[in-house]
């Protein structure tokens, strides 16, 4: 294996991470590959465009679609909606109580849910009648003056219920963010008395699946009851790095249906974008597979690994354990063994490994779980492959266990209990900013 000076190898480094660093370039389009979620892509939006009929029918939509929004930009311009409400005089009030509406939370009340009354004319404008917050019991009661709400001149009336979807700083002081949940139109006609009651309002709000072993949302379709939805800088994220990955992997899977033997290992590699790891080893060639680059991936890297001192209690002996397939369901295709690794630590503190012991089967064929094979750098090629094992093995834990498991799906459930709960809550401020889309990603 090639060797190569330490200035060497950080120019290489430093150069490489630049060549690999992730910049957007995403230009909206229609046809352009849509993600409505980490797992739901609409593959249908080809990215290959050719047929000049396609192109021109592109143009057309996305020309309408622009003209469409700069349509509702000028609306909500012409006519916005104020926050100051029309009267100072209140003779009325519309009354109700807010209650989750599944049928084991029916009587849990919705508190501190922000409701404002308001009133579009006959001339499209807005005009604010009420506003109200619901108490601890999630009895409602938004005052109005009943004669400007039953005014000639008012084309319709809604009740508007909102929801505290994050919570951010303006001069120092925390703002809340509040989005439309759910709006009731309320008859003019209906409005003659000093209380107009809509009695009880029942939300499907943040509602709690009954099919899952840990607190999870309920979430049928992303588009239509997810109680989130993705920031347009998170979509153009996933557009650009999701999507070509997503592709050329079905593109791959097509390919080694149809035609297996003209598909390679290098040929699959080709057709990603070049990483961190790819482009050294382009430049030193060797350098990725030595123990040293596997120090600093255990260090640096995406495999979370734990370095446990050495049960001799020896100076610069360390122990990493990723656990194997343990009790997952598995079958004969994939090999998952527990892997320990024995890290030594060199005079420049970089840890190096220097035995590996691999606990389980690695093969179809004996499948004894209990067996080890003990491995160090005097074994050659077979070194090699035990590194690798351990990498993979690695990255698997640190995704599912760690990342997914111990991360993603215990932040659910504190994100369901958050959004359900906290609205006025000065927690919310501290919270909400670590728990945005966390169930949009485990969906």
């Amino acid at each position: 294996m090639n060797t190569y000076d330490t200035e060497t190898i950080a120019n290489v480094c430093e150069a490489c991470q630049k060549e690999t660093k992730i910049v957007y370039r995403y230009k909206d389009s229609f046809f352009r590959p849509k993600l409505r979620g980490i797992n739901h892509m609409e593959v249908g939006r080809s990215s290959i465009i050719s047929n000049p009929i396609t192109i021109i029918l592109e143009f057309i939509i996305m020309v309408l679609a622009k003209f469409k929004v700069a349509v509702d930009r000028f609306e909500a311009w012409l006519f916005p909606k104020t926050d100051r409400i029309v009267s100072d005089v209140f003779d009325s009030a519309i009354v109700g109580r807010i209650t989750f509406a599944k049928r084991e939370d029916i009587h849990k009340p919705l508190h501190s849910m922000t409701a404002e009354l308001w009133a579009r004319t006959w001339w499209f404008t807005w005009k604010k009648l009420g506003e109200g917050i619901s108490d601890k019991d999630g009895n409602l009661s938004v005052p109005f003056n009943l004669r400007k709400a039953r005014s000639a001149n008012n084309h319709r009336l809604t009740l508007e219920l909102y929801e505290t979807t994050h919570v951010f700083f303006h001069e120092g002081k925390p703002k809340r963010k509040l989005n439309l949940f759910k709006s009731i139109p309320i008859p003019k006609k209906d409005l003659i008395g000093m209380r107009y009651s809509l009695h009880d309002i029942q939300l499907f709000f943040w509602e709690y699946r009954d099919d899952a072993p840990v607190p999870r949302v309920v979430i049928k379709d992303h588009d239509k009851d997810a109680p989130q939805h993705y920031v347009k800088d998170r979509e153009v994220a996933f557009a650009e790095q999701v999507l070509p990955i997503e592709l050329t992997k079905l593109k791959h899977i097509r390919q080694m249906k149809l035609n297996p033997e003209k598909i390679t290992m290098e040929s699959m590699q080709n057709d990603y974008p070049v990483n961190l790891t790819r482009c050294i080893e382009e430049k030193l060639p060797g350098y990725t597979r030595s123990d040293e680059w596997m120090g600093k991936r255990m260090l640096n890297g995406m495999n979370r690994a734990y370095f446990q001192p050495g049960a001799n209690g020896s100076s610069g002996d360390y122990w990493v354990k990723y656990f194997g397939v343990c009790r997952y369901e598995h079958n004969d295709e994939y090999a998952l063994p527990t892997s320990r690794v024995r890290f030594k630590v060199r005079e420049d503190n970089l840890p190096v490994p220097v035995e590996i012991r691999l606990t389980g089967p690695l093969n179809a064929f004996n499948k004894d779980p209990w067996q080890e094979r003990v491995l160090t750098p005097a074994d050659g090629d077979d070194w090699l492959h035990a590194k690798r094992v351990v990498r993979v093995n690695g990255a698997f834990t640190t995704e599912l266990d760690e990342h997914f498991t111990g991360t993603h799906l215990d932040t659910e459930q504190y994100a369901i209990a958050a959004y359900r709960n906290l609205r006025l809550n000065p927690l919310a401020v501290l919270l909400l900013p670590h728990l945005k889309e966390v169930i949009l990603i485990n969906h």
